[in-house]
C-alpha cells in the first residue's frame, strides 16, 4: 500500500515544499564551494597571497566561527564534552583533522594555486574513485558494473583534463597535477576518516573540532604571520568569502539540504559545484576551457552520478 495515501494534500504540499528547499539550499552550497575556489585562485594568482597563509587563515577563521556556533548548541555541547572524555574518539579526531580536514584543504588549495580553480576542482572529486576503492577492499567485494565504469570515466575524465588528449604530454605543469593527485587523496581521507567519529557525534561537533585542530596545526605548521601579504581590500574581502561563503554557508545549507531530500539527491546536486568552479573562473578570471576540458567535466560529473546513485535493490528511501 502506497504511504502516500495517508498523507494529506496539504502534508504532502510541505513535503514537496520541504524537499524543493532542501534542493536549492544544496544547489546554493555547490555553488559557493565552486564560488570560492575562483576566490582562491584570485587571491593565490592575481593577489600574491601564499597558499599556506590562505590555508592557515581558512582554517583557523572556520573553527573560530564553528566551534561558538557548537557550544551554543546543548546537544552539540555535550557531544563536545563526550569527545574530550575519550582519549580513542580524541585521537581519532585530531588524525581525522590533520590528514583529512588539513590534507584536504592544501591539496586542493596548492592545485588551485599551480593550475586554476576549475582543474583543481575536478581533480580532487577524483577522490570518490579512491573511496570507492577503499570501500570495497574493506568488505572483500569487488567492485559492481557501475562503479567499474565510473572508474573508466574518472580515467577519461582525469586524461582529457591533464593530457588535452596529448599522452605524450601533460596540459598542466608537473607541480600540478602532483598536487592534484594529492587533492583526490585528500578528498578521499577527509570522506573515509570520519566514519566511525560521525556514527558517535554530530557531524557540527566533529567539523568544529576538526578545524580548531587544524587551524592550530596549520598555524604552527606555516606561521602565517610570517607571510602576511598586503592586506589590501580585495585580500580581505576574498579571504573573507572563502571562510564564510565556501566554508561556512555551503557547510551550513549543504548539512540542512541534505536532511531535507536525502544522501543521494544531494550527492547529484553537489555535482554543480565543479561546473560552477570552471564556469566562474572562465568568466571571472580569464581562464581558457578547451573542449577537451568541457568532455572531461562531463565524464568526471558522469562518475559522481554513478557513485552516488544507489544500486538496485539497494534502499531507496532517502
Amino acid at each position: 500500500m502506497n504511504s502516500q495515501q495517508n498523507i494529506s494534500p496539504a502534508a504532502q504540499k510541505s513535503q514537496r515544499n520541504r524537499k524543493l528547499l532542501g534542493a536549492l539550499f544544496v544547489f546554493i552550497s555547490a555553488v559557493s564551494w565552486g564560488f570560492s575556489g575562483t576566490i582562491a585562485q584570485f587571491l593565490t594568482q592575481e593577489c600574491n597571497v601564499s597558499v599556506e597563509w590562505l590555508n592557515a587563515v581558512r582554517m583557523s577563521g572556520t573553527g573560530i566561527i564553528l566551534l561558538p556556533a557548537a557550544l551554543l548548541i546543548k546537544s552539540s555541547r555535550a557531544e563536545l564534552k563526550d569527545l574530550a572524555r575519550s582519549k580513542k574518539h580524541l585521537r581519532d579526531a585530531v588524525i581525522y583533522a590533520i590528514f583529512g580536514a588539513f590534507g584536504c584543504q592544501i591539496g586542493y588549495l596548492k592545485t588551485i594555486a599551480y593550475v586554476n580553480s576549475g582543474t583543481a576542482t575536478m581533480m580532487e572529486q577524483l577522490g570518490m574513485i579512491l573511496v570507492v576503492a577503499v570501500t570495497c577492499i574493506t568488505v572483500h567485494r569487488m567492485p559492481t558494473k557501475r562503479e567499474a565504469l565510473a572508474l573508466i570515466l574518472a580515467l577519461g575524465g582525469c586524461f582529457c583534463i591533464c593530457t588535452h588528449g596529448n599522452i605524450g604530454q601533460l596540459a598542466m605543469s608537473t607541480e600540478g597535477f602532483l598536487w592534484g593527485l594529492f587533492a583526490a587523496v585528500g578528498m578521499a581521507t577527509y570522506v573515509l576518516l570520519p566514519v566511525n567519529l560521525l556514527k558517535r557525534f554530530g557531524s557540527l561537533t566533529v567539523t568544529a573540532f576538526a578545524m580548531v585542530v587544524a587551524g592550530i596545526f596549520t598555524c604552527a605548521l606555516f606561521q602565517p604571520w610570517n607571510c602576511m601579504p598586503p592586506l589590501t581590500f580585495e585580500v580581505v574581502l576574498g579571504t573573507l568569502g572563502t571562510i564564510l561563503l565556501g566554508t561556512i554557508v555551503a557547510y551550513l545549507l549543504f548539512l540542512e539540504g541534505v536532511k531535507r531530500v536525502g544522501a543521494v539527491v544531494g550527492g547529484l546536486l553537489d555535482a554543480v559545484e565543479p561546473v560552477t568552479a570552471i564556469v566562474v573562473s572562465a568568466v571571472w578570471l580569464g581562464t581558457i576551457i578547451t573542449g577537451f576540458d568541457v568532455v572531461g567535466c562531463i565524464l568526471i560529473i558522469g562518475m559522481m552520478i554513478l557513485v552516488t546513485l544507489p544500486e538496485k535493490g539497494a534502499s531507496s528511501q532517502q
